[in-house]
């Protein structure tokens, strides 16, 4: 998988969920990506 695949997938599936703990608290918190490109770096 590359970074195009990546920026595809992410494109194709803009909503996602990232659970983690706080202490011994689960904490879910949901993302909504708003559009992903690959950017030419600068020389």
């Amino acid at each position: 998988m590359d970074l195009k695949d990546c920026i595809e997938f992410t494109n194709k599936n803009p909503v996602c969920w990232l659970s983690t703990m706080d202490g011994d608290q689960p904490r879910v918190r949901g993302f909504l990506l708003w559009y992903a490109v690959e950017e030419e770096s600068e020389k």
